[in-house]
């Protein structure tokens, strides 16, 4: 990361994430078991998080159900085939496989290639999460797995000011985690930017099976542009998590 950096404390970014799971989950509490295609528009997520869905373009939910769990995909598509899709539904094929060929449903579109924002440090921060909740989308019980991380916003004396769990529980004492040599702050989120890339990094607390602070690096191609490549680490461990 660079030396200039743009820091991002205090956005209340878990309760916009929240907003959004909030908004999808009712969105689909009817949908069927398998896949199927959503008529919930996961488009309107977009804007929670201060971008916007390009023109001509449209995103598309599937979801997919077993009992109690379940996970979803959302592609990108050009308009028409957007509605074409949502009108006629997911092909008998796809809808049989394990994991749907989403190539054969249009001229799909990498999600971050189809948002747009003002090219600004904090659009890039925003995107970083709004890509990741849409990968979210339709995850529930077992098929859960960023919806359980929290962000980290601040930080107390050098050491990172861990989020209340919400309908989790609370993670321990940041005494009791074992941090990974080397592991320092900042803690909250921060963005490097400059004519040629974009870095955002920023870290999680995730308690499901055990307690670990993870750290997010994304980078991306050049300011304005919101498909990135992503490293993860985790970079301490608090012991013992919680089983939903």
């Amino acid at each position: 990361m660079s030396d200039g950096l743009a820091s991002f404390g205090g956005l209340d970014l878990n309760d916009t994430r929240r907003s959004a799971a909030g908004l999808w989950r009712d969105g689909v509490r009817d949908a069927p078991d398998g896949w199927a295609v959503s008529g919930f528009d996961p488009g309107v997520l977009v804007p929670l998080f201060g971008l916007a869905v390009r023109d001509g373009l449209r995103l598309v939910g599937l979801t997919y159900r077993w009992d109690r769990d379940g996970e979803g995909r959302v592609v990108a598509l050009p308009d028409a085939q957007a509605g074409d899709l949502v009108e006629r539904g997911l092909p008998a094929e796809l809808a049989e496989m394990d994991e749907p060929d989403l190539e054969r449903l249009g001229d799909t579109i990498a999600l971050g290639d189809a948002l747009e924002g003002d090219g600004s440090p904090l659009s890039h921060l925003m995107a970083s999460l709004a890509i990741r909740e849409l990968e979210a989308f339709g995850q529930r019980g077992h098929g859960r797995g960023w919806l359980d991380e929290l962000v980290v916003e601040s930080e107390d004396a050098g050491r990172p000011l861990l989020p209340p769990g919400g309908a989790m529980p609370d993670p321990p004492p940041w005494p009791a985690w074992e941090a990974e040599p080397g592991a320092d702050g900042p803690w909250e989120p921060v963005v490097a930017i400059d004519d040629d890339s974009v870095a955002v990094r920023f870290h999680t607390v995730l308690g499901r099976g055990g307690w670990a602070l993870v750290r997010y690096v994304d980078r991306f191609a050049r300011p304005g542009s919101y498909a990135f490549e992503s490293a993860t680490a985790v970079v301490a461990e608090g012991g013992s998590g919680f089983v939903p």
